[in-house]
């Protein structure tokens, strides 16, 4: 593939496409990105799209309007270059890129887009044809679809470098489904995917993310500090919460001290000490909440399992898939064996997640038998400090009116009625440590609690 060197400054760039404005395009990086731009970008090729679509598992049906796009780019220079610079600065270069703030792609055909005398006229209608073409207009997230796709080759040869199996390749690259469904979801049918999950992707291409059944996963250090306990003899856990966390009346966590419209004004301030023979702190009950009466855990009869520094398998959940407890179950098990064989030198003892799913309100406001709330119950939950921004993933909007929140399916209406009752949103995390996984199914926090909080003194005893 002859190469070119690309002299075109990001500003000229701009200008030819008719784009004006701040945008956050890594403009230190952009020289190198022309310095190593290929003559014909590879992932504009109609047949590289069609590999890279199949092995991300997308229907055919997105070929025509992804290749037509492409088309569109790689015949007009300044647009094939700002593609090419997005596929670098998402996978090779370090610097975090905010993909919303990227132009718009007002540029409607490639005449005018060429010369620069072509203006947007303020609709996001990515690379449209002009009006009077007659011609359909290419979704705004067609664009990012395709430099998404990109990763493909990338993702390939990495798990090949580290000896991943291929049927584990071309699982974690179905993400790229995962992301192109929520965008045909939110758009009533548009073949995209939404700029603001963009940054993801650079997850997989570098090694860290991985697709097991039916979860992702990656391993992480914890940096939260919360510090879970195994007790010596009957093998309970009990957590104790971080230090200065604060929380309502209810055992939520607040993020301020100011006010919290359902559980009251915030309540206490939990304290965590880690003395030489004990802890001293506040416990979680596993249901999600903190109580406010802290209690001793002294290090003779429980052993410290998890705490701040250490490594926890992070546990993601994509959007496709039903949540029923055998593919839960078979996922984790995976997941253990594989990072257990992959990445010996980085031994960890607990599964870890924080999200919308494991938000305490779902017990309420969903049918003990649904999925969710039965994998919810398995684990050891967690309050963390919830500000409403995952309801983007029920709606796939972030301006959504809670008393007219759509009802398109069963957990949308939900918590649309939660919402419009004037129920509180809340995240939650959890912590799942392997050597339960074999009692996975019979709640084994819930159900040990009584005992677990019979096994613990008050601070002075």
């Amino acid at each position: 593939m002859e190469d070119v060197t690309e002299a075109a400054t990001l500003a000229q760039t701009l200008e030819a496409i008719g784009e004006s404005g701040s945008f956050d395009l890594n403009t230190d990086r952009w020289d190198e990105s022309m310095r190593s731009m290929p003559g014909r970008v590879p992932f504009l090729d109609p047949e590289e799209i069609r590999s890279a679509r199949e092995f991300c598992g997308l229907d055919a049906d997105v070929d025509a309007p992804l290749i037509e796009c492409a088309g569109r780019i790689a015949s007009n220079r300044p647009l094939a270059r700002l593609a090419w610079h997005a596929s670098r600065c998402l996978y090779d270069y370090p610097e975090p890129v905010d993909f919303p703030r990227w132009p718009p792609m007002h540029a409607a055909d490639g005449k005018h887009a060429a010369d620069g005398k072509h203006a947007a006229a303020g609709t996001r209608a990515a690379l449209s044809d002009s009006a009077e073409d007659g011609a359909a207009q290419i979704e705004p997230g067609a664009w990012f679809l395709i430099i998404a796709l990109s990763m493909v080759p990338r993702v390939t040869a990495t798990h090949e470098r580290l000896g991943v199996p291929g049927d584990v390749t071309r699982q974690t690259c179905r993400q790229i489904a995962c992301f192109a469904g929520n965008y045909r979801t939110g758009t009533r049918g548009g073949v995209g995917i939404y700029a603001k999950q963009m940054f993801w992707l650079r997850h997989y291409t570098d090694g860290r993310l991985y697709r097991l059944g039916r979860f992702e996963y990656m391993l992480k250090r914890l940096h939260d500090a919360v510090v879970l306990f195994r007790h010596r003899e009957t093998g309970d856990y009990l957590a104790l919460a971080a230090d200065r966390g604060r929380y309502d009346r209810a055992g939520y966590e607040v993020a301020a001290p100011t006010g919290d419209r359902e559980g009251g004004a915030y309540a206490f301030t939990a304290t965590l000490a880690l003395n030489s023979d004990c802890a001293i702190g506040h416990p979680i009950d596993p249901a999600g909440v903190v109580l406010r009466d802290p209690v001793r855990v002294d290090y003779a009869d429980w052993q410290r399992t998890l705490g701040p520094g250490d490594t926890v398998i992070d546990l993601h959940i994509p959007a496709d898939g039903r949540m029923d407890p055998d593919s839960c179950i078979d996922s984790m098990r995976r997941a253990v064996d594989f990072f257990a064989h992959r990445f010996p030198e980085r031994p960890a003892r607990s599964f870890w997640c924080s999200s919308w799913i494991f938000g305490p309100q779902l017990e309420r406001i969903l049918s003990e038998r649904s999925n969710l709330v039965r994998y919810l119950k398995q684990c050891y939950l967690l309050p963390v400090p919830s500000g409403g921004g995952s309801l983007w993933f029920v709606y796939l909007d972030d301006h959504v009116d809670h008393v007219a929140a759509p009802r398109d399916n069963p957990l949308q209406a939900a918590v649309s009625d939660f919402l419009a009752a004037g129920g509180r949103w809340r995240d939650a995390g959890m912590v799942y440590p392997v050597d339960r996984l074999d009692r996975f199914g019979s709640e084994p926090f819930r159900s040990s609690w009584s005992r677990a909080l019979s096994l613990v003194r008050g601070p002075a005893q």
